[in-house]
């Protein structure tokens, strides 16, 4: 094992009554997401919620979004965002630039306007 990495193991929780916990999943009948009504596949949107900056233990307000993709994992058309603040956008936007994963940099603001626009 490489140095640096550890080795995990989860464990179900079983209920307290001593039954096994229920298997949920593809032919188990318990495929669904009974609180929302809907199939686990099926992709759910992201909430926006507080525009915080991306970069680690950075609590800024984010002004920027980076809009990327790793090619060997999504679609071409496929974009992830980090946010970030006017302080970490460079750090970020190279980082992200020496893997080729960045695609743009946009404001913050021009995605809320689209988001809106859209819902």
């Amino acid at each position: 094992m490489p140095l640096g990495l550890r080795r995990t193991t989860i464990t179900r929780r079983q209920p307290d009554d001593g039954e096994p916990a229920p298997r949920v999943g593809p032919g188990t009948g318990g495929s669904r997401d009974e609180a929302k009504g809907r199939p686990v596949s099926e992709p759910v949107p992201d909430v926006l919620g507080d525009l915080v900056c991306s970069a680690r233990r950075c609590t800024g307000e984010a002004t920027w979004a980076l809009l990327w993709n790793n090619p060997r994992l999504h679609t071409p058309d496929r974009r992830k965002v980090w946010l970030s603040c006017g302080e970490h956008v460079d750090h970020l936007s190279q980082f992200l630039t020496v893997r080729d994963f960045l695609r743009s940099v946009v404001e913050v603001n021009s995605l809320l306007t689209t988001q809106r626009a859209t819902a």
